[in-house]
């Protein structure tokens, strides 16, 4: 009978063994398989601190970045020009 209660991980796991499977993978081979994973305690956590989004106009970052894509644009012309002589 196939398993259909996902919510447990044992379920779950016999699950993810029957398509690793048929992917031709063998679970108990640890040479395919990673089984376990180091998890690190408190002590050792470090919080990400999230940064304040920059102050600058969006519409002016568009603006720099729309001149330095024709700058690009125009330098490559002159390159393309000069190697195509």
């Amino acid at each position: 009978m196939p398993v259909k209660d996902y919510t447990k991980e044992t379920d779950a796991r016999i699950v993810i063994d029957d398509l690793l499977r048929q992917a031709g993978w063998d679970p108990a081979d640890k040479s395919q398989m990673l089984t376990e994973l180091t998890v690190y305690g408190a002590d050792r956590y470090k919080p990400q601190i999230a940064e304040k989004p920059p102050d600058e106009d969006p519409a002016e970052l568009i603006r720099e970045t729309l001149t330095i894509k024709r700058e690009i644009t125009e330098g490559l012309e002159r390159l393309l020009k000069e190697v195509e002589q």
